[in-house]
């Protein structure tokens, strides 16, 4: 009889299970007052502790980082490098004429020298180096960004599943409480009238009620066992492992959605769907990339700065244009450099590699365009059908509960049978536990269709909740740089 509510029931427990494994859970945290949370609240609590978002979110930060370092390399790089040691004696018989006074073959180590010295290079011309590595940052990070948002949407279709799940099983031990009672009134109305000697009645009908009643203990059982299971598993998603927890919706209803023409739905998840950004973004950074890789090709023209100076306490200064002392010096200049370097195959190899990576994601672009109508065509369908499905066992069901107050009604009277009793609430409980489920479906189905369309990003509450490893009001520097930079 009530094998239909125990596969119902089952797949509901190992669907809010696998939710309640898939997100990570947090610790820690506990609530003084009972939180009631409607299904938007929980989704929105879970995406901002969930732990997988998390990662995505600090993903998306390294790749900011990349950002940062491929916009400052336009700037100047500063190197300073300062030292001291002990210093060899160096004096001057006279000043004006360079004959040294020490024994270069005794060195006498009687003083202390300290040397610094600056270099600024600054980049001038790459062949497009510097900005094909900017451009490739800024879209990496986009693409990055579309990851996080598009694993806080999958978040909440778990969170979703594992909410409406516990509605259903809610529903489904309701309805086994409600068949409880009217299979214990039968039964109770059999064994009266086996005891009175009644010919209408016989003892295999109360052994199948008593055994439905059995059945029902069962299931009830298991029923209040799944509930405990999902109600932990939305308190963990929802970070409430230790607070009084409750949702805010008492029973299950169907959504109330209308269907549009099956070409928009195709349509919007082109559109909007963050795995078409992320592709997007990406095909276009790994474009930057290869253009990155050819600019090796040509040279690096640059400007450099530099300064140096040195002072030793047992030396004399050295006015030799041709020697330069090391330990004893003041000099400095700019100059205008080129920088090239050449190899024999290494950078071809690199092009190459950068090559491969932009078709491997064109190649995985031009799939996605294929694959995603089809998966828009099964979510758009599987609504159509659980919609249909509602409005039959709808009425299914309400006809079978007249049967079952018929049937009661007429054994009370003494003009039914009790098999009539046994086979109406057989059929009730089948049919509308069935009910339950095709709303279940139905709520999950339209779940499914705003994901495939892309259009749940829009109604999830995401906000970036990672602390940036770098200062932000750090970052400066002039725009307006060569366009081959």
């Amino acid at each position: 009889m009530l094998e239909r509510i125990r596969f119902n029931f089952l797949t509901l427990s190992a669907a809010v299970a696998v939710s309640a494994a898939l997100l990570a859970a947090p610790t820690g945290a506990s609530a003084a007052d009972k939180a009631v949370l409607d299904v938007n609240e929980c989704i929105k609590q879970a995406v901002a502790v969930n732990a997988e978002v998390r990662g995505a979110e600090f993903e998306t930060g390294v790749y900011r980082s990349k950002q940062e370092q491929a916009d400052s390399a336009r700037y100047p790089q500063v190197e300073v490098v300062a030292y001291g040691s002990l210093s060899p004696r160096a004096r001057l018989a006279n000043n004006r004429v360079p004959v040294s006074t020490t024994n270069i073959n005794k060195p006498s180590y009687d003083g202390v020298f300290g040397r610094a010295a600056v270099q600024v290079v600054q980049p001038i011309y790459t062949f497009g180096k510097i900005s094909s590595y900017r451009e490739a940052a800024e879209h990496g990070v986009k693409a990055y960004e579309a990851g996080a948002k598009l694993k806080a949407t999958e978040v909440a279709l778990q969170v979703k599943e594992a909410y409406y799940g516990l509605l259903l099983g809610r529903e489904l031990k309701g309805l086994l409480d409600d068949i409880g009672e009217q299979v214990d009134t039968a039964t109770s109305k059999v064994q009266r009238q086996i005891d009175e000697g009644s010919p209408n009645v016989d003892q295999v009908v109360l052994f199948k009620l008593q055994t439905y009643q059995c059945e029902i203990r069962k299931y009830k059982a298991m029923a209040e066992e799944g509930i405990e299971k999902a109600t932990f598993g939305l308190r963990l998603l929802t970070n409430h492992p230790d607070g009084e927890f409750e949702i805010a919706d008492e029973f299950l209803a169907p959504a109330d959605i209308e269907l549009a023409e099956f070409d928009k739905y195709v349509g919007a998840a082109m559109e909007s769907r963050l795995e078409f950004t992320q592709l997007k973004e990406g095909l276009i950074a790994k474009k930057a990339l290869v253009k990155a890789e050819k600019a090796e090709y040509y040279p690096q023209i640059f400007a450099a700065g530099f300064y140096s100076a040195a002072g030793a306490t047992n030396r004399d200064h050295l006015n030799n244009p041709y020697i330069t002392d090391e330990f004893n010096h003041n000099y400095g200049g700019a100059v205008l450099g080129l920088k090239w370097n050449y190899d024999f195959g290494i950078k071809t190899g690199k092009v190459n590699e950068a090559r491969a990576e932009y078709m491997k994601l064109k190649a995985k672009e031009e799939y996605a365009r294929g694959g995603v109508p089809y998966q828009v065509m099964e979510a758009y369908l599987k609504v159509k059908a659980s919609e249909q499905e509602i409005k039959a066992l709808s009425d299914a069901y309400r006809t079978a509960k007249q049967w079952v107050v018929a049937s009661l009604s007429n054994f009370d009277m003494g003009v039914g049978e009790p098999r009539d009793i046994a086979e109406s609430v057989n059929s009730y409980a089948t049919l509308k536990a069935d009910y339950f489920t095709a709303i279940f479906n139905q709520r999950m189905a339209v779940a499914n269709l705003e994901h495939a369309t892309g259009k749940d990003v829009n109604e999830v509450y995401y906000q970036e909740t990672t602390t940036r490893l770098y200062d932000a009001d750090g970052a400066s520097g002039a725009d307006g740089m060569e366009d081959g930079m």
